[in-house]
């Protein structure tokens, strides 16, 4: 994306983004699936407990979501913000670094695999 005039804080916002939508999306999973297992349970024959959220309780936990995806995202984002658009990928292999620079080690690394 730097190769295209893109901001080096263009992968952060991303990381913050996707951490975002990933903490609510899991409260409001772990929310859904709390109240259809209390369904099926009482479907069954069982008595219906109905689950009980505290709202500050629910904050904690997508605050916490949200430090530790954060935390996981924001490294790798930093590094590939710090990257040079023309520098290739390296594959390591058996304690082995090849740089895809050239069709010719290309084609050995596939002959390794």
């Amino acid at each position: 994306m730097k190769a295209i005039g893109e901001s080096d804080h263009l992968f952060k916002y991303i990381a913050v983004f996707i951490s975002v939508i990933g903490a609510s999306l899991g409260i409001a999973f772990g929310i859904g699936l709390a109240y259809l297992l209390s369904a099926i349970g009482a479907s069954g024959g069982g008595v219906y407990i109905a689950p009980i959220f505290l709202p500050n309780k629910l904050v904690q936990v997508w605050l916490m979501s949200l430090t530790v995806t954060l935390l996981a995202r924001l490294f790798p984002a930093w590094k590939a913000s710090r990257l040079s658009p023309v520098s290739y990928p390296s594959l390591c292999l058996d304690n082995k670094v090849f740089y895809l620079d050239s069709w010719k080690r290309v084609k050995d690394f596939l002959n390794i695999l």
